[in-house]
């Protein structure tokens, strides 16, 4: 169907001249209405943004390019295509139209009423444009030093050349296109145009002041929304949302919104969250922050402070021969008998009873000497002695009583760590079997001379011969 360029009054007007196109290619990138009856575009294309359209395989939104699908489009000038528009770039001689959408020519030459074999005859003593030569109601044929001929009236081509589409003009006369001012229309009492911005009317047209957050349409009768959110580095460490005419910064855990609100900037927890990092030191860092926590105890994330550390439950082995005591920020030890704290308190060292000076005024190991043990000490007694039940004690051994055999032939003494044998007569100590031993007192010669001695137990008898 046919595109439209303005709506105004609810009517459709500048029809593009030789263009048939979808709806969705019109109001995708210059139209403002499309069709017959003709059909108000949408203020904001979807799903694309206006000069883009959706590739049909991907999805994905995709420039359209207009040079090459919308004819008669930069007319007299050279069309460039843009990423979501289009510049037309005239030649010398040519100025850009108010639309932006073709060149027309304002260089002064003669115009002429007659063509004859490529040839120009009839010239005009004075100069003018070439809008005023082929629309005027002189029927002129052509116009300027190279003998361009006018355009067939009521075509696309004369419709560029003659008026630019400008609103408030009439270009009627006999049938013949032709540009004659007439009283301006003031486009500002439309509702519908400028939308979002301020209409200033001019002669024969108007111009668009868009408010901050919206920018001039392609064919200039409106403002759009600007979305601000495809800047780069907008709403940095955090989530860009558009909104009509602005925007605004969703910010990450651990930020807030910069005083002119168009970024997100670290929050300084350490100042901002009162008491922080209780039995430690607040390092801030971006988007949150650390504790550095005192000795004995460890960073609690969910509770923002260092919370103690138990290290009877998490040290291996602590506090061994003794029981842990956890207390804020460290521990003790307390320790068994036979162990005492060492200087840091958090070990139970053995106490070397045999080298203790205290102990050793108690009289330990009397009779014997002290061995120290872990956590403790024995006694290894002296010959004579033996430990008692507990080992700390060494007992005289009654050596009388536990031997019977012990000085047989005599009587036996006991006395501390040993004994002692005292022998009736007749009888001596023998050491090696601990016994009192007869004496064999014939073994003297000088025993019972001249006789016979015979030895007894404990003595002897002599027996004399007759005489």
């Amino acid at each position: 169907g046919p595109c439209y360029t303005v709506v105004k009054n609810r009517m459709c007007h500048s029809q593009l001249i030789g263009v048939v196109c979808t709806r969705n290619l019109c109001c995708a990138t210059i139209g403002q209405a499309w069709g017959n009856p003709c059909e108000r575009c949408p203020l904001k294309p979807a799903p694309c943004d206006r000069g883009f359209l959706p590739n049909y395989k991907t999805k994905a939104c995709q420039d359209v390019d207009e040079c090459k699908t919308i004819t008669n489009i930069c007319a007299n000038g050279r069309c460039v295509n843009t990423n979501g528009g289009y510049r037309c770039e005239c030649p010398r001689g040519f100025a850009l139209s108010q639309d932006g959408m073709y060149c027309i020519g304002n260089t002064p030459g003669r115009c002429y009423k007659r063509i004859v074999n490529g040839y120009c005859h009839m010239g005009s003593s004075l100069s003018t444009t070439q809008a005023a030569c082929c629309c005027s109601m002189m029927q002129s044929k052509a116009w300027g030093p190279d003998c361009k001929r006018c355009p067939a009236p009521g075509t696309g081509t004369s419709l560029n050349i003659a008026c630019g589409r400008v609103y408030g003009v009439v270009c009627i006369y006999k049938r013949t296109l032709c540009c004659v001012d007439i009283s301006d229309v003031d486009e500002c009492t439309d509702e519908s145009v400028c939308t979002n911005g301020q209409c200033i009317n001019n002669i024969g047209s108007f111009t668009c002041t868009c408010r901050r957050g919206f920018t001039l349409s392609l064919d200039r009768t409106r403002c759009d929304d600007m979305d601000e959110c495809r800047e780069k580095d907008v709403c940095k460490n955090g989530r860009c949302q558009n909104v009509n005419g602005a925007f605004r910064c969703i910010c990450n855990k651990g930020y807030e919104l910069s005083s002119d609100r168009t970024q997100c900037v670290d929050i300084n927890e350490c100042l901002t969250q009162g008491e922080m990092c209780r039995n430690g030191v607040c390092e801030n860092t971006e988007g949150s922050y650390r504790c550095i926590c005192n000795a004995g105890y460890a960073a609690n994330a969910e509770e923002n402070k260092c919370a103690d550390i138990n290290e009877c439950s998490t040290i291996p082995d602590v506090c061994m021969n003794g029981r842990c005591a956890n207390s804020p920020g460290g521990y003790s030890c307390i320790c068994n008998s036979g162990y005492i704290t060492s200087a840091d308190g958090h070990h139970c060292v053995d106490i070397d009873e045999c080298e203790n000076a205290a102990g050793m005024k108690k009289g330990m190991c009397v009779n014997g000497k002290c061995r120290n043990t872990n956590g403790d000490y024995t006694c290894d007694c002296n010959s004579g002695y033996r430990n008692d039940a507990t080992q700390k004690l060494c007992l005289d051994i009654n050596e009388c009583l536990e031997n019977p055999r012990l000085c047989q032939g005599g009587q036996c003494k006991n006395l501390p760590g040993t004994f002692q044998c005292t022998c009736s007569g007749g009888f001596i100590y023998d050491s090696a079997t601990e016994m009192c031993k007869d004496i064999d007192e014939c073994a003297d010669p000088d025993r019972c001379v001249y006789g016979t001695c015979t030895n007894t137990r404990g003595s002897y008898r002599c027996e004399c011969p007759r005489g």
